[in-house]
């Protein structure tokens, strides 16, 4: 059940849960699943939007899959906005995919540039965990 491998790069994965409410910045190098509401800038490396998630903000991220809902303004690598999911804003991508029933108000640009790719490195503490049962 556990490992005695002090090696956790495979374990950073934050998560806000469904029914949380989370106000301010988010900077991880890691990964987020956000299923609750988020209100802030992210900087991440993956992010998911759940069918239940809802972020208002920035974002700068390496790909983000949206299923709920997003409104702001966000660059990333990989923008997918899945059936259910919700865009109102601004979003700089280079690779996009829109699945039948997404849905996108606002602007949605090409972008050549390599930002979201250029994340600063500090010392990161591991994933957090924001569950609310």
């Amino acid at each position: 059940m556990f490992s005695n491998n002090s090696d956790t790069s495979n374990l950073s994965l934050s998560v806000v849960g469904e029914g949380m409410n989370f106000d301010g910045e988010i900077n991880t190098s890691g990964d987020l699943q956000v299923d609750g509401t988020v209100k802030g800038n992210i900087k991440a490396g993956d992010i998911v939007i759940g069918l239940a998630g809802k972020i208002e903000g920035n974002i700068e991220c390496e790909s983000l899959k949206i299923n709920g809902a997003f409104s702001g303004e966000a660059e990333t690598g990989n923008l997918t906005v899945c059936s259910e999911g919700r865009v109102d804003g601004k979003i700089l991508y280079r690779d996009i995919s829109v699945e039948h029933g997404g849905l996108i108000t606002g602007e949605v640009k090409l972008n050549s540039s390599t930002n979201y790719l250029e994340h600063e490195k500090d010392d990161d503490q591991g994933p957090i965990a924001l569950v609310e049962q």
